[in-house]
């Protein structure tokens, strides 16, 4: 064991001394570049944190994207939120009350013009309820208006169609009315 020691020492001693021979040479760069590429996991580690980077950065992009997406829509659905449910229980009551005052046109023989003017109010109701859920409108409230005025513009327009159909059948059953009168 003690000859091993020494030879260790007069290693160690030999190479301290002649460390300068040693470290002149370095091998030609193709070789080692080839010696390079050959190990493992050199190159795989360069495009592993070339994708980790680049998910990343893709993940940032995505998940800032939908908080500033979700930020506007918040935005935009806090400040209508109130006359948004207002609008839907108005809603509710002029299609009732629309759909009532049709029904009743219905029983009379109404004049073509009145259904073609209530396919435009719709028309024009379609496009103003298209732009309130699009939210690209810069005041929803006004949009919220016009669709209530489109209702009750309907409404008033079936009501004067009724009035006068009624008031001529009044007037026909009068006239029924003192016809058999006279016959009697």
């Amino acid at each position: 064991m003690q000859n091993t020691h020494n030879e260790m020492d007069h290693l160690e001693k030999f190479i301290s001394q002649n460390k300068g021979q040693f470290d002149d040479r370095n091998p030609n760069p193709t070789i080692w570049n080839e010696i390079e590429s050959r190990l493992p996991g050199h190159q795989a580690r360069r495009i592993s944190i070339w994708k980790i980077t680049s998910a990343a950065a893709v993940g940032l992009v995505l998940i800032l994207s939908g908080v500033i997406t979700g930020m506007r829509v918040n935005n935009s659905q806090a400040g209508m939120t109130a006359e948004y449910v207002e609008f839907q229980e108005a809603k509710q009551y002029f299609g009732n009350q629309l759909q009532q005052r049709v029904s009743a046109l219905s029983a009379y023989d109404a004049d073509p013009d009145v259904y073609n003017d209530l396919e435009e109010l719709q028309q024009v109701y379609d496009q103003l309820t298209t732009e309130l859920e699009d939210g690209l409108a810069p005041n929803q409230n006004d949009i919220i208006q016009a669709l209530i005025q489109n209702y009750q513009t309907r409404i008033d327009l079936l009501e004067r169609v009724l009035s006068r159909l009624e008031g001529g059948r009044e007037q026909m059953n009068l006239t029924s009315e003192e016809d058999e009168n006279l016959k009697i």
